[in-house]
């Protein structure tokens, strides 16, 4: 492969990988916050809740 035919394509990679993460950082991705959990996202069952639906097993 000639030398300016790879200079292209690792630029064009690069440009893809910062893209990307700009874009991630953009939209804020969850893996891309500081950390901190959002208020109200905790989940705490009920105790006297029943299980719901279960999927039927054949035992094949």
């Amino acid at each position: 492969m000639r030398r300016g035919v790879r200079m292209w394509l690792v630029a064009g990679w690069l440009v893809l990988l910062m893209g990307g993460w700009a874009a991630t950082r953009w939209l804020g991705e969850p893996s891309a916050t500081d950390g901190r959990p959002v208020p109200g996202a905790e989940w705490i069952p009920n105790p006297d809740a029943e299980p719901g639906p279960q999927p039927e097993h054949e035992g094949r």
